[in-house]
């Protein structure tokens, strides 16, 4: 009989759990037939799968059958035994249930389970497959929590292991991270289902990140496909006899010097300046200065200086004044506000106008911030005189925060003011204003409206400002569908054209419509459609059109994504003669990893400056080309860019270059930013607002610490360890000091130099401690007063710490293994634990020989070693073992682990 496994079976073996029984059909007249499932899926919750066979005799007479079964690598056969036998009478048949158990690690792959029969003198082989579920799941057991460099180490090792606990085969990344050392390094690795490895990862420390390193912290981070992560955090310690804690005995603040050179087209600017902070004990001085953009025609600009000084209830400010709540504000001028108690803030300000075109007026302003029960009430008054306006003018004008919760918020605003005519006729009447805004945020409505009038008789620089916004939207599915009404209206003439004397600023219109949002995973989709109305003198402005946009964003794991926008607008007919006006912007980027592509698309009409809107032409600008970015020696970050445009205004390419250059360096307080675009053809784009322009800007920043010399902040600790022969706790003249000795201060190692002496500069007053736990460099020591100590600091200190000898626990840890084996496994850098009867603990790593000692009071100790840097094919053959100190002053204890990495199987032949 022939096996068959038809096609329809092997499609739906690979969605699920539908399995068909497929009878055997005797082709070669075999004495018995047999019937079972193809193929068994076992699901999540499936800890066992049952298959059914079904064996009929079919030779006429009784007889014995023999059967085998062999499950695949990964599964546990429970029942029955791999090998039985079973008697069947002429014309009977038996059924025979195979049991099958899912263990942890059993992979997510059809494998066979062969069923081997023999009866009749006669042999035949049947297969069917199972498969478990697919799982990711991983785990990771950090084995180097502590790395100390001493004397003239630069290597730092960190070793982790890492286990595949799911079905599937395991892919992962080991990252390896810190920003203060520039550290950033991957290895990528691959893992079997139920199989582990150990990690060990070196970085060679360059001069530069030595000179940095005191005491840092290395993210260790281990991610799988599916974004899952884990992360470590390894300490890594320089050990030196000397840190300073602030650059200076003395108070420093940050004093910092930039520039920057601007050419646009044929034009050069630059500019200076200089800012820094000082920080007290419990106020702060901060201040700036920059001149103006030199280089060019600038009559608008002025070099401006501010200085701002701070304490709990004051701040006080004094230099360039630039606002445009109530008036437009540009002088010189201060400001003083007082802060009587919590929620509360009194402010009071003025400033003068410079002799800058434009810029008339003269403004002083007082506000008091305070609560009202619940309801946060601000109350502002602001007096303003412009000679060039020739008017006087005040404002009164009022918020409150009435409701404050998380999901509901409302605001609301009243005021009134009035203008004063200085010279000429003209009565204006009182102006006023009101308003609101509320947002509510619930679990299936969601609003936010607000609404702004402000009377034209009110002054400053709101007059007539009218503002409508309102959104509603109700949660629909994964998404939300809303109408929005969006009204302003601006009369204000602020800035004026000098020709024809009007405001191009002015932009008032409306806008309503429909949208409708779509959450994705890692993304956004929203389309959205309405009217829009708006007013302005602008050459491409359409006063009337019906618009469309469409927004999709997506994020592709940490690797890419994409983002298109779209918005287009149309008007059946405009203009003089009637036109149909099409206008549409589209911008598309898709980037991967460190590199990505871009698109932009944009058509606008132009019409001329009349008021019969002649339509002139389309503005169409076409362009695409790929970007990078890109991270150059650590400190150089790069985002470089090439354009390819075409103007279909003149039917012109141009070819553009460009991007962003940034070096930072934290250690010497140097920035530099360049940024450029490049044409490559020297012909300018004849359209409006071409893209073919040159432009080059440099930012160059340096920063300085510069000391306070006022009074001393920070203080100095130096420790002296010496040899107290006599036991009496003091230096005595003859007692030597002790080089070469490990102390750790407040959680910092120190190793005391050639003489003698650890210095610990410029630190904070406060209290240290001192842990001597640790001490080990010196064999045969231990600290006279015990292994922790506090020391006051509110001075220069030194402090003579006196040692006497200990007892000592030794030994050296080697690995075993045979001679074919490559093991991973060395024995420097293990970490060994004693631990005393009443729980103190002492702990020291291996060096590269695999030796190790401790230094120890005398006592009763448990010796062991760290279990969690251990796997079942490497472990020691003793974990721990005790010894007593109590009399003896020296205990030798070696530890050994066997590496079973290289798995040997033994076959026995089977008879024949």
């Amino acid at each position: 009989m022939k096996y068959h496994l038809t096609h329809l079976a092997r499609v739906v073996m690979l969605l699920g759990y539908i399995s068909i029984c497929a009878p055997l059909i005797a082709q070669d007249k075999l004495p018995f037939a047999v019937t079972l499932k193809d193929s068994l899926f076992a699901g999540k919750s499936d800890q066992f799968i049952y298959n059914n066979i079904r064996l009929k005799d079919l030779g006429g007479s009784s007889s014995d059958y023999s059967i085998r079964i062999t499950p695949p690598e990964g599964w546990r056969l429970l029942a029955p035994g791999r090998e039985l036998n079973k008697h069947i009478d002429s014309a009977g048949f038996t059924v025979l249930t195979i049991v099958l158990m899912k263990q942890q690690t059993s992979p997510a792959l059809w494998l066979p389970v062969t069923v081997s029969i023999t009866g009749h003198n006669r042999f035949k082989q049947y297969i069917y497959y199972v498969k478990a579920d697919p799982i990711s799941d991983f785990s990771v057991t950090p084995l180097t929590s502590l790395v100390q460099l001493q004397g003239t180490e630069r290597i730092i090792t960190i070793s982790t292991k890492i286990r595949n606990n799911g079905t599937v085969d395991g892919k992962y990344v080991t990252s390896y991270k810190n920003n203060e050392l520039d550290v950033r390094q991957a290895i990528p690795f691959r893992l079997k289902p139920g199989m582990d490895t150990v990690i060990t990862h070196t970085i060679l420390l360059t001069d530069p990140q030595w000179n940095r390193l005191t005491s840092q912290r290395i993210d260790v981070t281990v991610a799988d496909t599916t974004g899952t992560s884990y992360m470590d955090l390894v300490e890594v310690r320089k050990v030196q006899h000397e840190l300073k804690d602030h650059p200076s005995k003395y108070n420093t603040f940050p004093l910092i010097i930039d520039g920057g050179y601007t050419n646009w087209g044929n034009q050069s600017t630059y500019y200076a300046g200089v800012r820094g902070d000082m920080t007290f004990d419990k106020s702060k001085l901060m201040f700036y200065y920059r001149t103006k953009q030199y280089g060019m025609g600038n009559n608008l600009e002025r070099n401006v200086f501010g200085v701002d000084y701070n304490t709990r209830r004051w701040d006080l400010y004094a230099g360039h004044m630039g606002d445009y709540k109530y008036f437009y504000v540009y002088g010189t001028g201060g400001r003083v506000s007082f802060k009587p108690d919590s929620g509360v803030v009194l402010s009071v300000s003025g400033s003068l106008h410079n002799n800058i075109p434009g810029y008339t007026n003269d403004n002083a302003t007082a506000s008091a911030q305070y609560l009202a029960g619940k309801v946060a009430i601000l109350s502002a008054i602001s007096a303003n005189h412009d000679t060039g306006y020739n008017l006087n003018s005040f404002v009164f004008a009022n918020e409150a925060q009435v409701i404050r919760k998380s999901n509901l918020k409302l605001l609301l605003n009243a005021g009134v003011g009035q203008d004063y005519v200085l010279k000429g006729p003209g009565e204006r009447d009182l102006g006023y204003s009101g308003g609101y805004s509320i947002q509510y945020n619930g679990p299936v409505i969601s609003l936010y409206s607000q609404m702004q009038y402000n009377s034209d008789d009110y002054p400053g620089i709101n007059r007539g400002l009218r503002i409508q916004s309102h959104t509603f939207t109700v949660k629909a599915g994964k998404g939300n569908v809303g109408a929005f009404y969006q009204y302003n209206r601006n009369p204000v003439t602020t800035l004026h054209d000098t020709i024809y004397n009007t405001d191009l600023l002015t932009y008032n219109y409306e806008k309503y419509g429909l949208v409708y949002n779509l959450g994705l995973n890692n993304g956004n989709f929203s389309i959205s459609g309405g009217g829009l109305q708006q007013t302005g003198l602008g050459g491409n402005t359409l006063p009337e059109y019906i618009f469309g946009e469409i927004i999709y964003q997506q994020r592709f794991g940490q690797d890419g994504g994409i983002y298109l926008s779209s918005e287009s607008g149309y008007n059946p007919s405009y203009g003089n003669p009637s036109k149909a006006i099409f206008l549409t912007t589209s911008i598309l980027t898709a980037s991967y990893r460190w590199a990505g592509i871009k698109g932009y698309y944009q058509q606008q009409p132009q019409f001329d400056r009349t008021n019969t809107k002649e339509f002139l032409d389309y503005q169409q600008t076409i362009l695409a080309g790929p970007f990078v970015n890109l991270i150059v020696l650590k400190r150089i970050k790069a985002n470089l860019f090439y354009n390819i445009s075409k103007s279909l205004y003149d039917n012109s390419i141009y070819n553009l270059v460009g991007g962003m250059l940034s070096y930072n360096n934290r250690n010497n307080g140097v920035s530099v930013t360049l940024n450029a675009t490049i044409p490559l053809e020297n012909t300018p784009s004849l359209a409006p607002n071409g893209v073919n322009t040159k432009y080059i800007n440099v930012i160059l920043s340096k920063k300085f610490n510069v000391p306070i010399f006022t009074t001393q902040k920070y203080y100095t600790l130096n420790l002296l360890p010496f040899f107290d022969v006599n036991g009496n706790g003091v230096k005595d003249p003859g007692e030597r000091l002790i080089p070469n000795l490990e102390i750790v201060i407040n959680s910092i190692p120190f190793i005391s130099d050639a003489n003698g002496l650890i210095a610990y500069k410029h630190i904070d007053p406060g209290t240290y401690k001192l842990d001597f736990s640790q001490t080990k460099t010196i064999k045969g020591i231990i600290p006279a007063t015990g292994l922790y100590q506090t020391i006051p600091v509110s001075k220069d200190i030194t402090i003579a710490l006196p040692f006497k000898k200990s007892s000592v626990i030794s030994g050296v840890l080697s690995i075993k293994t045979d001679a074919i084996n490559n093991t991973k496994v060395h024995p420097e850098n293990m970490k060994i634990i004693a631990t005393s009867a009443d729980g103190v603990t002492f702990t020291t790593l291996t060096d590269m020989k695999g030796n190790y000692f401790l230094n120890v009071p005398a006592g009763k100790y448990t010796v062991s070693l760290n279990p969690d840097a251990f796997t079942d094919k490497v472990k020691p053959k003793v974990m721990s073992y005790q010894t007593d100190l109590t009399k003896n002053m020296e205990s030798k204890i070696d530890f050994e682990i066997i590496d079973k990495s290289r798995e040997i199987k033994f076959f026995t032949p089977n008879p024949k």
